[in-house]
């Protein structure tokens, strides 16, 4: 471990030794809480820390993570919904770039709880805390921020068209929708395909795929209903299908069959196992309303 990391199982003796209660970094399939994260209630407050040896994107994805626990102790009853939540980084070589990031995401949180951010760095032989919220950066002269900023235009005002609205229609379920692909230019017309925010596909004007993941290994609730629905592989949907490809009604009773394999009875919220997703899901679909550019986030 480079001088100056500080792991997640530093993190994790650390906080046991503060506050004198059981922390855990064990996975949690049903709430989406993997292995990377170490979690515990102090003074019944929820508190995730991520260690500066994890990926940067895993320390970013933290926050929603910790979103999501907070959701679903709320929902069952052991949390009150206005607490406070804690998030611990972990110092290393990316923390400053993830702080930066995890604030833009607290400054687009106007709900509740109340996110509180906390750099734990090293002195000396110990470990020490400190507050680390702040406002969010401007980006003002990133050209990555100006590359992202191009593709979020770009999808600002498109419409699904062809196969990838058809399949929308056939579905009729309004909880598998079709979500921008921000990572391309609106030009190509490729929509992502989710149910309750996960993602099962990428479909266009003429045709896309359907599959959870690579859709042949892992053991989770998602990739198992999959498998039990579709068996192994990916699913080539067409506007014109071909042998071994599916039309869109073929395609559309596989995602409605998908949906009541996540136990999910009509208007209801599905047990995929990733309820970060579920909890963006909820957020687009407008049952927590959320303004951008005083304009309501929503999906299609």
């Amino acid at each position: 471990m480079a001088d100056g990391v500080v792991s997640k199982d530093e993190l994790k003796r650390w906080l046991h030794d503060r506050y004198s209660v059981e922390f855990t970094d064990k996975s949690d399939a049903v709430r989406g809480l993997s292995s990377y994260l170490v979690r515990g209630r102090p003074g019944n407050r929820s508190t995730v820390a991520v260690g500066g040896d994890a990926r940067p994107e895993t320390a970013i994805n933290a926050l929603l993570d910790l979103l999501a626990w907070q959701w679903q102790l709320t929902v069952d009853g052991q949390k009150p919904g206005d607490a406070a939540a804690d998030l611990l980084v972990g110092d290393g070589p990316h923390a400053s770039h993830v702080l930066e990031a995890l604030r833009t995401l607290v400054a687009t949180h106007a709900g509740r709880p109340r996110i509180c951010l906390h750099l734990v760095a090293k002195a000396g032989t110990t470990l020490r805390s400190r507050e680390a919220n702040g406002p969010a950066p401007a980006f003002a002269v990133s050209s990555r921020a100006a590359t992202w900023a191009g593709y979020l235009s770009s999808w600002w005002d498109v419409q699904p068209d062809g196969l990838a609205a058809d399949l929308a229609d056939a579905i009729g379920d309004r909880r598998a929708r079709l979500y921008p692909s921000l990572s391309r230019n609106a030009a190509t017309g490729e929509w992502s395909l989710r149910i309750d925010g996960l993602q099962v596909g990428t479909v266009g004007p003429a045709g896309g795929h359907l599959g959870i993941g690579t859709a042949d290994t892992g053991s989770g609730a998602a990739v198992t209903a999959w498998k039990k629905i579709a068996g192994t592989g990916q699913k080539v949907v067409s506007a014109s299908p071909g042998d071994g490809e599916l039309g869109v009604a073929a395609a559309a009773e596989l995602v409605r069959a998908l949906i009541g394999e996540f136990h999910g009875a009509a208007g209801s919220r599905l047990e995929h196992g990733q309820p970060e997703h579920a909890l963006e899901a909820t957020v687009l679909r407008g049952e927590l309303k959320v303004m951008v550019g005083g304009r309501a986030l929503e999906r299609w």
